[in-house]
């Protein structure tokens, strides 16, 4: 499974800073709810990807090395057994971002991400995504808040 990736082609406007990397409109409410300032400082961070059914983008117990905002699409977040079942404890989509544990100050995967319906996102590498944290009071709080959402909204377990 390859990812095709691209750089977003975010401008100043309104219209353009909501667009992902082929010119359509960016969905990520994260996103879209940056202001300005701080849209300037994250958008030139991410990257395009159109990701595939059955992709994983972090395994337990891997190093997150990138997090995830999703465009389209859905995520499914998968807690795996050591028999290897798994049982899924949350979905991600438009609303919300994929490597929740960076959030929390963990570098490591407690959990399986991998991509349930085919899927856009922009992805951010961890360090960038630490120092924007500090500088983007809105991002922060808008990430700490899809955290807490993420925890709250659990609403049903599917066994694989």
């Amino acid at each position: 499974m390859t990812t095709q990736t691209t750089r977003p082609q975010f401008g100043r406007s309104r219209q353009a800073a909501n667009s992902n990397g082929d010119g359509n409109n960016t969905h990520n409410r994260i996103l879209q709810s940056l202001p300005p300032r701080e849209r300037d400082l994250v958008v030139p961070k991410l990257e395009f990807l159109r990701l595939t059914t059955h992709q994983i983008l972090h395994e337990v117990p891997d190093t997150l090395k990138s997090g995830y905002f999703c465009d389209s699409g859905m995520i499914s977040i998968l807690s795996v057994f050591p028999d290897k079942k798994s049982v899924e404890v949350g979905l991600v989509g438009e609303e919300g971002f994929v490597g929740l544990p960076l959030i929390a100050g963990f570098r490591s995967a407690a959990t399986r991400a991998v991509v349930l319906i085919e899927a856009t996102a922009f992805r951010i590498e961890v360090a960038t995504l630490i120092s924007l944290l500090r500088q983007c009071p809105t991002l922060n709080h808008l990430a700490l808040r899809s955290r807490e959402n993420f925890f709250l909204d659990i609403p049903f377990y599917r066994t694989h």
